[in-house]
């Protein structure tokens, strides 16, 4: 067979005429390797081992796959037909990602062209041939590289199918457990792409319950929307018996139900598998044409009708999903871009090397003083990062404040002093893991401390008069009890820089590619970050000198006042109103001494708390103002400016800024990635334009049920649902003016009564531009098709959109958002 002669109208038949624009339109994305990693409609061909999955293939595209039992696909094969301008089959291998990069390159060779589809089975014995050339693959049966085979012609429609490899039931002699898990696992993930229409092929020839996809297909598209079943095989049933019964009811859509439904085909049987494709086809008319088989409606049966069936699926879920692509690729286009504007322009000079850490330093500068100044509008201090503490630094510095006051408050003195008869009494440590520093806090009744200080004052007499204290003796003993303070401060002094140092490394993340954050890290902000950090522990110092090494000094009235008001609670607690019972002049001199000595004491203690805690309020104060912000916080912006950059020496300029080859692959990979991005996401939106006044545009229909709206704006679903709403009555008499008669197949897998596909009129309306979807945030307005009895649940966080009137399309609807005063007309016509 010559190319020429393989310019048959069996692929044509998958398409209309009105659907040719619409799949050029895909295969063009296609193009672009970007736009392909997206994920693009395709139609998947999966099953058991056996079920008749190259049958299906084969009568699809006339290509003779090889049908003979047993193992035989060992890959994934990807036929791409393409329209050209000169009919041309050629093959090559993509190199599965874990293929080293020399078993990559060997397998990029593999190309070839071949003059006749009838070397179809021969081409796939040598891939498979070359696949197994390296040691990767000699242990396995089974292959990750993907074999495609591209089919070129002027009269060829685009369409991408892929064969994959049948699900293994068990595992025999020749194969291994690996093997069938690798098989499982390849074909789910292949179902699993939203964007893949899967025709899940099952053997009437086996029992319904032990096929694999039958379970795959519930677990991975439980509502069946885009899943087609295909039954093979059926003239292999005994005509009567209970498995014949079970098959048609199948068919029928009644016992396993898929919103797409089910198709049944007759495959050619060993005996007949040289007989010429109209030969086959006859065979199988003639087959259910008779019997129970004839009662399956003509649009659900056979080879021919199934190519029809799939250009009609096709076309609406690629309408369905066209809107979702574009969306998809302006999320990939603007992360690629901001990707790529971290990485600025080539840099190869020292003026290079300046402008490119200016530019940086100025957005440092600007997010720094932001989060200094608690202003949080930039996306870096979005709280629903995982680092949203470590970058609202204001906050967090606050709230580390705040704890360094308790801390204080709970762990500063060394001894808590309560009255008598209260040992109970205790104010506890919030920060446990401190005691391990400072010590735990312990705790005595005034009178034991009293105690103390007449000891210490017994030891430390100097000049002065009897019965008259160590002026000293106060300070000595507010040194002891706040002795824990400078470790504190140092703790939370600790603390605050290493949560500067946090926010500045997610900082340089955010606004510069990881290799240059590592420069600006290890050559600048380090080295400065180290200076700050022994410009806090001198500062430290000095805040806790007064403290420790001078006589106690304030000119707090609450000083005064505290004395005072201590005195009192004494005076009227004390010997005032008890009747002195004096029995000779030896004991009034030693109560009179006693008493004096008592007062002193408490004098001194009175005097001693009351100045703790003026102090430790002058303190807290002093480390949060003069050593926090003054030697940190406000020093941040500074750290990264245009002068530090103009500073930096030739070394260290290359050291930050130098690129390496990696980074300059990268680039030229974002610039190769931004381009077809950009092509594509055009492309799709000069589809749409132009579908709003022609009127051989496809139409997309829309399921009678609800739209689920899922995105992260809540703003935008409550606008795009009061929007969709208003737009109902401008786009009534629009839907009353012309009634759709729609030919792909209904929701419940049944074939419309109206006409017969490619028979009658056809419903078509315009594309319009997809707008709406351009934001970072991907929008999500999904077609859920519910059934009419049992409306599905809405889950939580979801919210629902209303769905257009009867005969109103998808892209009327967006429409109407785009330009509400602008009229859409609906484009109803035959065939051409």
């Amino acid at each position: 067979m010559s190319p020429t002669e393989f310019e048959t109208p069996v692929l044509d038949q998958i398409y209309s005429p009105d659907q040719v624009e619409l799949f050029d339109t895909i295969d063009r994305l296609r193009h672009h390797e970007a736009c392909r990693e997206a994920g693009l409609p395709q139609l998947i061909v999966t099953g058991d081992q056996s079920s008749g999955k190259s049958s299906i293939l084969a009568g699809l595209t006339g290509l003779p796959f090889p049908t003979k039992d047993g193992l035989c696909t060992t890959f994934a094969t990807e036929l791409v037909i393409r329209r050209g301008s000169f009919t041309r089959l050629s093959s090559s291998i993509k190199p599965g990602p874990n293929r080293s990069p020399a078993e990559t390159q060997r397998l990029l060779k593999f190309q070839s062209t071949f003059s006749s589809p009838d070397k179809i089975s021969e081409l796939i014995e040598d891939a498979k041939a070359f696949m197994r050339g390296g040691s990767h693959t000699t242990a396995n049966a089974f292959s990750e590289d993907i074999l495609q085979i591209e089919i070129v012609g002027p009269k060829r429609v685009p369409l991408t199918i892929v064969d994959l490899p049948g699900l293994i039931q068990s595992v025999n002699d020749g194969q291994k457990a690996r093997d069938v898990e690798f098989v499982h696992s390849l074909v789910k993930s292949y179902m699993e792409k939203p964007r893949s229409i899967i025709l899940a092929v099952v053997s009437a020839k086996s029992e319904r319950a032990a096929q694999r996809i039958l379970r795959y297909t519930k677990e991975i598209d439980p509502r069946g929307t885009r899943t087609l079943g295909i039954i093979t095989k059926p003239d292999t049933l005994d005509p009567g018996s209970e498995n014949e019964t079970s098959y048609i009811q199948l068919a029928r859509n009644e016992s396993i139900h898929l919103k797409l439904g089910w198709h049944v085909v007759k495959n050619r049987s060993y005996q007949t598998r040289q007989c010429s494709d109209e030969e086959r086809d006859a065979a199988e008319t003639e087959f259910f044409s008779t019997g129970k088989w004839a009662s399956i409606s003509p649009g659900h049966r056979g080879i021919e009708s199934l190519r029809t069936r799939l250009g009609d699926i096709l076309q609406k879920h690629i309408c369905d999903e066209l809107p979702f692509l574009s969306a998809d690729l302006k999320i990939a286009l603007d992360k690629s871009r901001r990707r790529r504007e971290k990485l600025g322009k080539p840099r190869i000079s020292k003026d290079d090397y300046q402008l490119f850490l200016v530019k940086i330093s100025e957005h440092f500068q600007t997010i720094s003083r932001d989060a200094v100044n608690a202003s949080y509008n930039s996306p870096f201090f979005n709280l629903s990062s995982s680092h949203a503490e470590a970058t609202r630094l204001r906050g967090r510095v606050q709230n580390l404040n705040m704890d360094f006051a308790q801390l204080m408050y709970a762990n500063g003195h060394t001894t808590h002093i309560v009255r008598d008869g209260d040992l109970s009494a205790r104010l506890w440590s919030t920060r446990p893991d401190l005691e391990l520093e400072v010590g735990e806090t312990g705790v005595m009744t005034r009178s034991s401390f009293l105690k103390v200080i007449s000891r210490l004052d017994k030891d430390s007499r100097g000049t002065e008069l009897p019965y008259l204290s160590n002026p000293h003796l106060i300070g000595d003993l507010f040194k002891e009890q706040s002795k824990h303070w400078a470790t504190i401060g140092e703790y939370h002094l600790e603390r605050v820089h290493k949560a500067v140092m946090e926010f500045l490394g997610h900082l340089l993340e955010n606004i510069t590619d990881p290799r240059t954050a590592n420069g600006l890290m290890i050559e600048l902000i380090d080295s400065q970050m180290e200076e700050m950090g022994k410009d806090l522990d001198a500062k430290l110092q000095e805040l806790v000198s007064p403290y420790t090494s001078c006589h106690p000094i304030t000119y707090d009235a609450n000083f005064i006042n505290e004395v005072q008001q201590a005195r009192a609670q004494r005076q009227d607690h004390g010997t005032l109103g008890k009747k002195a019972q004096i029995s000779g002049n030896a004991e009034l001199v030693e109560d009179s001494k006693k008493s004096s000595e008592d007062f002193a004491y408490s004098e001194i203690l009175d005097a001693m708390q009351a100045y703790y805690n003026v102090a430790i309020q002058v303190f807290i104060s002093n480390i949060t103002v003069l050593a926090v912000e003054k030697c940190l916080i406000a020093k941040i912006p500074a750290i990264f400016d245009s002068s530090t950059v103009l500073g930096l020496t030739e070394d260290q300029l290359e050291a930050i800024a130098g690129e390496s080859a990696e980074v300059r692959r990268e680039r030229s990979g974002l610039d190769d990635k931004i381009e077809d991005l950009e092509s594509g996401y055009e492309l799709l939106k000069t589809f749409a334009r132009h579908g709003a006044s022609h009127n051989s545009r496809p139409s997309i229909l829309v399921t009678p049920g609800n739209h689920e709206v899922r995105s992260e704006n809540k703003h935008l679903k409550a606008e795009l649902e009061n929007r969709t709403s208003r737009s109902q009555s401008r786009s009534s008499h629009r839907s009353r003016a012309s009634t759709p008669s729609p030919s792909i197949s209904s929701f419940d897998g049944s074939s419309p009564s109206s006409s017969p596909p490619n028979s009658g009129t056809r419903s078509t309306s315009s594309l319009s531009s997809y707008d709406v979807f351009d934001t970072e945030e991907r929008k999500d307005v999904r077609n859920l098709s519910p059934a009419a009895s049992t409306p599905s649940r809405k889950k939580k966080g979801e919210r629902r959109v209303r769905s257009p009137r009867s005969g109103q399309s998808l892209s009327q609807t967006l429409g109407d958002l785009l330009s509400p005063r602008e009229e859409i007309s609906g484009l109803n016509g035959p065939v051409q």
